[in-house]
Formats: structure tokens, sequence, C-alpha cells
């Protein structure tokens, strides 16, 4: 219902200034959510209000006393298919009306414009893991995606769940974005790239040359930056291990291929073991002397030495294991035997984004 607008119609008095001002008021944290034991609605909380300037006249919306639910029959268009992002929308629908509507279309919905509407939230719909039985997954609103105007990741929202304590998490392995070019070889700095998070698609490994430096610089590029060990074991937590699920143990193969029979996790991230070694931001030492010395392992990039007991003597974390690993990839598995401009291969990583 119409709150106020900019119109002679509103006075700005006392019992009016207040909703003036208003751009985004909620009692909450979050204004959008899934609605829980359903797959396909969403809920905006009861009492927010809502802004929208359309062509210079500003009016503000208010949701009401009781929430608004949405479904797939508020889509403007189709209906929902797995591993694609949607986006809510608040649409001025005329003589002080709003209509809210969900699509697939990340400007404005179907039958309005940029002016007309207001992007106020959105969600990813894939899948997501109702318990640690390997198989008991479902097609859904991945209720942990949703994301508001005041509950999302400083980086764009798509593909991403939340993990709790400001921490949000790509569901899939990156893919090529930006085309990715090198200072030179294989593993030198990162020129141009960036990636994303989205279905079906080819993750990237050390087979377009990246190493673990250079996931740092992408995922940077990207606006994320990579999870530590603790970020990773809270993402992965309740994945199935790797002798727990059929698939693809053959190559890397694309992004979320397995995750209708069991490879996603309880936090709803896809292919967390048995499909990529993924990169982690920590770093240790393999001490096999006393004796420090400058070492040269990266000769020619112009990137400096490192000051180490042997020329491989820094490592960085890699975890969840590769299509050939076995009931050795999981939930925990990390390994510590490669150093960070190793380029593998079997080696990705995942990105992740700190809340706003």
């Amino acid at each position: 219902m119409i709150l106020w607008k900019n119109d002679p119609t509103y006075l700005l008095n006392a019992d009016n200034l207040h909703k003036s001002l208003a751009d985004i008021i909620t009692f909450g944290n979050q204004i959008i959510t899934a609605k829980s034991g359903e797959t396909k609605t969403i809920v905006i909380a009861a009492n927010t209000k809502f802004a929208i300037n359309n062509n210079g006249t500003i009016k503000v919306f208010d949701i009401g006393s009781s929430d608004v639910e949405l479904t797939e029959s508020d889509l403007d268009t189709g209906v929902f298919a797995v591993g694609k992002d949607y986006y809510v929308y608040l649409c001025d629908a005329g003589v002080d009306l709003e209509v809210y509507l969900i699509s697939l279309n990340s400007t404005y919905p179907a039958g309005y414009d940029a002016d007309s509407s207001r992007k106020i939230g959105g969600f990813h719909y894939g899948y997501k893991r109702n318990s640690i039985t390997v198989a008991d997954v479902s097609e859904a609103i991945v209720p942990n995606s949703v994301w508001d105007l005041k509950h999302r990741p400083k980086c764009d929202p798509e593909g991403m769940v939340y993990l709790g304590g400001g921490v949000w998490v790509d569901i899939y392995l990156p893919s090529v974005n930006e085309a990715i070019t090198f200072n030179g070889g294989n593993g030198y700095p990162l020129l141009t790239g960036t990636a994303k998070s989205i279905y079906n698609a080819t993750p990237l490994t050390g087979t377009e040359g990246l190493s673990g430096y250079n996931f740092v610089e992408l995922a940077r590029r990207s606006g994320k930056r990579l999870l530590s060990y603790s970020d990773w074991l809270m993402a992965a937590h309740g994945h199935p291990a790797g002798d727990q699920f059929a698939g693809n143990t053959a190559t890397r193969g694309t992004t979320g291929e397995d995750a209708d029979i069991g490879s996603i996790s309880l936090a709803n991230v896809v292919d967390c073991a048995r499909k990529l070694w993924q990169w982690l931001d920590e770093y240790t030492i393999e001490q096999t002397s006393t004796s420090y010395a400058w070492q040269t392992p990266m000769a020619g990039m112009n990137v400096g030495q490192l000051y180490l007991p042997n020329a491989t003597g820094l490592r960085q974390f890699h975890a969840g294991g590769d299509w050939g690993d076995g009931a050795s990839a999981g939930s925990r598995t990390v390994c510590l035997n490669h150093y960070p401009w190793y380029v593998g291969t079997p080696f990705g990583s995942r990105f992740a984004c700190d809340s706003l």
C-alpha cells in the first residue's frame, strides 16, 4: 500500500516527514527469506517499507502488517529452472498501487522498466541438501542464497550462499567470466580475467595455467577472496565423501553435474569433494632445514624471492580432493604438499566474500 509520495496531497507535516525519508525500513536483519518447508516460495517481511523513484515521483510503499509471499506464479514469465539466479522487484503499478514480481531479468521485469521498478533482492534456484542421507537432495529455491538490500555480500550476490558469521561463499567452483591472460606463461601474474559462480560450466584449473597465486589474483579481480580452511569446513560440512556418490570420476567435468545425486553440502555448496583440489587462503612451511636462504622458484616472473629453508618450502593449503581420490576425498580433506606457484590440472579453487 502507498505510504507517502512527493505530491501536494501528502503534506510534509510531522506525521508525514518520517515517511518521506524512508528508503528501506525494516525491523529485522533480513527482508526476504525462503519460506520454511516450501521449495518455491519466498517471504517479504511484514512492515517493511520501500521507496521507489519513478521518473521523479518518489513513492514509499508499505508491505503492511502481514508478510507477502511470492511463488513461481509471480514470475514475470516462464518457470523456475535449475542453476538460474532470479531477482525480486517492487514495481509501481500506477494509481498508487505496487506489485511484487520475480524475474530472471537482472535489470527489470517484463512489463516495467528501470524507472517503474526497483530490485529489492534475489535468490538462486538449484539444489538443496535436506539431511546427511547422501541422496536426500531436492530441487528448490536455495534457502541461504536468498539476499536483499540489507542482507547480501559486498560483491554481486549471484551464485552465492550465506554461511553465517558474515561470510558468503560461491555455490559453484569458479568458471571463466572475462578471458584470462598472463604476463608471460602459465603461472605468471594475471593481466586480465574474472570468474563467476554458475551451474553447468567448466571449472577453472591449472589446465588454464592457473596456480594457487593466480587464484588469489583472480578472486581479487572478481571482487572476492579465497576461503580459509575454517570457511571451507563450514561450506563443506555434510558433503558426502568421495566414495559415497556416483557420477563423474574421470575428469573435472562441469560444475554441479552431480549435485542432484549427492555432491552438495548441508550449506548447499556444490562439489566440495572429489571434484577438484581447492586452493585455500592459508599457508605453511615445509621445515626441512634450520638454515634459511633466499630462494628463486619463480625466476623470470619479476615477483621477487622467498626466504625459505628450501626452494619449495612454502606450502599452500588445498582441500576437498579431486575426481580420482575416492574415499580420500571429503568434507575435511586437506593436503599441504604443493607450493602456491604450482600449476596442476586437478587444482581449482572456490571464492568467498564478506557481508555488506
